[in-house]
């Protein structure tokens, strides 16, 4: 394999400094993004909601990207504030069902809603009520525009 005309095993490389971004896909081919700070460091900064209640306000890390693990124990519905507008930032959020499961998880609504997130096709992806199951949406901000499902 060759990127633009060297060899992949050539390639030069280098530590990363703060302001890389990095791609990589995980193994059931979902794409991520770590800023070069959060690589650095080892991590990306985790949030964990249990027993949320019936609404959660979601909100972006002061800086980079940060992951919230939400496992609901009732209907539960999402609202997120918008980012600072200086930097991109990223949430990842992961909602893992209880294993008894079946609760519904109603995301941020999209612009064709009258919400301020925009969702590829205009519709929020559904999170799995399944008895165990795991959902990952990711949500960009530059501060202006969000997007949600990346």
């Amino acid at each position: 394999m060759e990127v633009n005309g060297v060899p992949y095993g050539e390639l030069p490389t280098r530590e990363p400094v703060e302001g890389d971004l990095f791609v990589g896909f995980g193994a059931n081919g979902d794409m991520f993004v770590v800023d070069g700070a959060r690589m650095l460091a080892g991590k990306i900064p985790v949030e964990t909601v249990e027993n949320p209640g019936a609404s959660v306000a979601l909100s972006f890390a002061d800086v980079g990207s940060k992951m919230v693990v939400l496992t609901p124990t009732q209907a539960t519905v999402l609202s997120l504030a918008k980012g600072d507008g200086t930097e991109v930032q990223q949430l990842i959020l992961s909602v893992e069902q209880p294993a008894s499961g079946g609760f519904a998880v109603t995301l941020p609504p999209g612009a064709s809603s009258g919400g301020s997130v925009l969702y590829p096709g205009s519709t929020p992806p559904t999170v799995d009520t399944t008895a165990g199951a795991v959902t990952r949406i990711v949500f960009e901000t530059n501060g202006t525009t969000t997007l949600g499902g990346v």
